[in-house]
C-alpha cells in the first residue's frame, strides 16, 4: 500500500498550538477508481505504476464550503515518471494566516501536455469536482466546438480538522490510460561505468559485484531545506558487462529529468556511503557517464580532516583535480557558484583553504546542489545531496598535437 508523508505547517488566527496539517495519501483498492500497470493488473502500491507521460501534480487547501478560494495552492511539474514521486513534493505554503477550522485538501495528477501555459510556460492546473466517496468526478461537460476540460488522470482528496495527526487521501485512477497515451519510443539510453576516485581506474568485477547503481534528479524539499534522492525517485541500473570492464546501463522511457542527472553508487560495505556523480545540462539523446566509487578509507580521513564523524546531513562535495594524465594536480585553486572549499592536506590530516596539495582532493560541505565547480576552463556540476557524497571530477583535457 503506498504511503508518503508531506507536512505543512499551518499558520492559525486563534491557537499557536494545533498540529500541523500531516498529509499521507494511499491508491484505492476499490471497488471504482481502481488503478492498473501497463499489464493490467490492479495495483495499490506507488511503486508498481509509472507514468508514461509526463505528470503534473495539483495540491490545493481550500475551504470546504468555497472550493474556488484555496488557502494555499501549487501545480507542480513532477521529475520522476514513478508515481512514488509525489512525495518529494511540498505542500504549498499558505499566503496567509489560515483560520483554525475544517479544511479540505485536493490532489490531482493531470497529463502535462492537456494542461494550459501562463505566460512563464508554467502549467495551469484545473480545480478537479469531488464526488462523495471523495473520489474525482470522471465526467466532463464539453462545450460543442470548444476543447474538453483536462481531466486528471488521478484524484483524491480529504478533510483536515484541528488536532488531527494525520489526514489521509485516498487516491483514485479517474482514467488509467491519461498517463499512459504518451509515446512508447520516445526512449533514452543509459549507459554508465564506475571508477575508482583515488586511482581514476575501472573498478574490478570483484568490486563491481558489491556495487547497486541507479540514477535520477535531485529535486529540493522545502519542508527539510535541501535537495534530495530518494530511492522513490530514481531508476535502477542493472548490470551489463560483468568482464574485464564492468558497464551498467537501461532503457528509460522519456524520463523527464529536467536540470540534470545523477548516477547513484551504492556499496555493499559498512560505513559507506551513497556517491552521486551528476550532468548538468541533461544529455538529450543518450546519458553516458562516468560514476565513482569512493573508498572507505578515503570518506573517512576526508571526514577527520574536517571534524567530522559522518557524512553531514545535507550531504557533501568530494573533488579531484587531474591533469591529463589522469594525475592529481597540485596547487590547483577550485571555485564555485555557492559555498566554500577546503583542501585536503597531504597527509590527510587537515583542510586548508589555499589550494590543492599533491592528493589533488578538494571538498565543500555547504555548496548547494547544482552550483558548477570550475578550474582551469573545465567545470562539472556538483553540491550537498542529503545523505549522498556528490563526486566532482575536474580534469584537464589532452592537448592536441
Amino acid at each position: 500500500m503506498m504511503r508518503a508523508l508531506l507536512a505543512l505547517s499551518i499558520l492559525t488566527l486563534a491557537a499557536c498550538d494545533v498540529p500541523p496539517l500531516t498529509l499521507r495519501y494511499r491508491l484505492t483498492s476499490g471497488p471504482s477508481q481502481v488503478c492498473t500497470s501497463s499489464d493490467g493488473t490492479t495495483v495499490t502500491d506507488c511503486s508498481d505504476y509509472t507514468m508514461l507521460c509526463t505528470g503534473v501534480l495539483s495540491i490545493r487547501i481550500v475551504p470546504p464550503d468555497k472550493t474556488d478560494s484555496p488557502f494555499a495552492s501549487s501545480c507542480t511539474v513532477l521529475t520522476s515518471k514513478k508515481l512514488c514521486s509525489i512525495a518529494s513534493v511540498d505542500l504549498p505554503q499558505p499566503s496567509g494566516p489560515i483560520p483554525e477550522q475544517v479544511l479540505e485538501v485536493q490532489m490531482a495528477i493531470f497529463e502535462e501536455g492537456s494542461l494550459a501555459k501562463d505566460a512563464s510556460g508554467n502549467p495551469i492546473c484545473p480545480e478537479v469536482k469531488f464526488g462523495a466517496d471523495n473520489l474525482a468526478i470522471s465526467s466532463v461537460d464539453c462545450v460543442e466546438g470548444e476543447p474538453c476540460a483536462p481531466q486528471p488522470a488521478i484524484a483524491g482528496r480529504a478533510f483536515y480538522h484541528p488536532g488531527d495527526e494525520k489526514t489521509v487521501i485516498e487516491l483514485g485512477c479517474v482514467n488509467n490510460e491519461i498517463l499512459a497515451m504518451c509515446d512508447p519510443t520516445a526512449t533514452v539510453d543509459v549507459v554508465a561505468s564506475v571508477f575508482d576516485f583515488e586511482t581514476t581506474v575501472s573498478v574490478s568485477p570483484t568490486t563491481a559485484d558489491n556495487l547497486t547503481l541507479a540514477i535520477g534528479e535531485p529535486t529540493f524539499l522545502e519542508f527539510l531545506a535541501g535537495y534530495y534522492l530518494p530511492s522513490a525517485n530514481t531508476f535502477a541500473l542493472p548490470r551489463t558487462v560483468h568482464d574485464p570492464t564492468p558497464a551498467w546501463g537501461t532503457t528509460l522511457s522519456d524520463p523527464a529529468f529536467m536540470n540534470s542527472v545523477c548516477i547513484r553508487v551504492e556499496e555493499a560495505i559498512s560505513a559507506t556511503t551513497a556517491t552521486l556523480t551528476c550532468a548538468s545540462p541533461v544529455p538529450q539523446t543518450k546519458i553516458d557517464l562516468a560514476a565513482y566509487r569512493l573508498p572507505r578509507l578515503t570518506l573517512i580521513q576526508i571526514l577527520g580532516a574536517l571534524g567530522l564523524s559522518e557524512v553531514p546531513p545535507q550531504g557533501l562535495t568530494v573533488g579531484i583535480v587531474l591533469n591529463q594524465f589522469f594525475t592529481p594536480v597540485q596547487g590547483a585553486v577550485v571555485t564555485t557558484d555557492t559555498g566554500t572549499i577546503k583542501y585536503l592536506s597531504a597527509d590527510r590530516g587537515s583542510v586548508t583553504t589555499t589550494s590543492t596539495s599533491s592528493n589533488g582532493i578538494f571538498v565543500s560541505s555547504d555548496a548547494t546542489f547544482g552550483s558548477m565547480f570550475r578550474w582551469n576552463g573545465q567545470e562539472a556540476v556538483g553540491g550537498g545531496v542529503g545523505d549522498h557524497v556528490t563526486i566532482v571530477v575536474l580534469r584537464q583535457p589532452i592537448e592536441p598535437m
